[in-house]
């Protein structure tokens, strides 16, 4: 939904490849085949394991999958099937999906204390609110005094249980809260495409509208729980490409989306419209002539500060709706497909 603006991407390619380059050398048991329905298994390092099983030769290939961009993970999906593990024939079985998400070191190594690790990962990205839904605030946590800390969930855009090679792939995490983790969970990607969040954003292409008579904004008293609950949100896509509808519709569909925001953000919309109504009593007809003071508006919000200020909880959902009474207040004509 919001875009993951990442800094220092230079800086954060030579730290996750000095990590990962140092467990290459590990050595353990790691599977090899599966014959007459007995896993063989023998020592090697992990580069071994990883180039056994992806049938590759050199490191330099090992390096390219893990700094693959978004187009460059599709090409790899795309030109090796015998890397997926989706049951069909030809692809990995699930012994060599085992391996490979151990070799890539997502699930173990990578939450270890390093110089690298998921928790340096959620600093470099800079995510303050989960990209996928804009309502729950993410980051990491700690306790000096007591030495304990937590952070949010890692997603995998393209799932490590069908694309395991991606498992540790920089571009491939995506810093998410848990309740859009689980709505997620192994939903493919590849073939359903979704908003990529270090690419694309819902923008204008993704709106969100609520069912509220803004006209009442000029009555006293107006903020009854009567009311509030008959507020419902919903998003719509504009007239753009197919492409972008469908990513859209996708990102809706799989994350609940609006459900989300009908279960949860009944009082931040109470506190926008309450906020209008305390600016717009009574001068309907000057703001009508004059235009709509947005900026005011978005400036006098908590959190708020400028149209430039970082992402916090919501922020998208107060943006479209103060669009939308932007345009009933212009009487003009909210344009959208449904």
């Amino acid at each position: 939904m919001i875009l993951v603006k990442l800094r220092n991407i230079s800086e954060a390619k030579r730290k996750h490849w000095n990590w990962f380059r140092g467990i290459l050398g590990d050595v353990k048991d790691w599977y090899v085949s599966d014959q007459k329905n007995a896993i063989q298994t023998r020592k090697m390092t992990r580069e071994e394991c990883i180039k056994k099983i992806l049938k590759l030769k050199k490191r330099k290939q090992i390096k390219k999958i893990v700094f693959a961009d978004y187009h460059g993970m599709r090409k790899l999906i795309k030109n090796h099937p015998e890397w997926i593990y989706n049951g069909r024939v030809g692809a990995i079985s699930v012994n060599e999906r085992d391996a490979l998400l151990r070799a890539f070191g997502y699930k173990n190594d990578f939450y270890k204390k390093r110089k690298w690790s998921a928790f340096v990962f959620f600093h470099w990205t800079n995510v303050k609110v989960c990209p996928y839904c804009n309502v729950n605030p993410v980051g990491v946590g700690v306790d000096k005094k007591r030495k304990i800390k937590t952070r949010n969930q890692i997603d995998h855009f393209f799932p490590e249980a069908i694309y395991p090679f991606l498992s540790i792939s920089l571009f491939n995490l995506i810093p998410s809260c848990t309740d859009c983790n689980k709505n997620k969970l192994s939903f493919d990607t590849y073939i359903n495409e979704m908003v990529y969040p270090y690419a694309r954003m819902f923008g204008r292409n993704g709106k969100f509208f609520i069912s509220f008579p803004f006209h009442t904004l000029a009555q006293e008293g107006l903020f009854k729980k009567s009311i509030v609950d008959d507020i419902e949100f919903d998003v719509k896509k504009y007239d753009e490409t197919d492409v972008v509808r469908r990513d859209i519709n996708n990102s809706i569909l799989q994350l609940k989306i609006t459900p989300t925001y009908n279960a949860h953000a009944q009082f931040a919309a109470k506190n926008l419209l309450n906020v209008c109504q305390s600016r717009c009593h009574s001068r309907i007809g000057m703001l009508q002539s004059m235009g709509f003071p947005k900026n005011a508006i978005l400036q006098h919000l908590d959190s708020y500060a400028s149209s430039n200020c970082v992402d916090y909880p919501y922020k998208k959902m107060k943006e479209d709706v103060l669009d939308q009474l932007e345009k009933y207040m212009k009487n003009t004509k909210i344009y959208y497909i449904k």
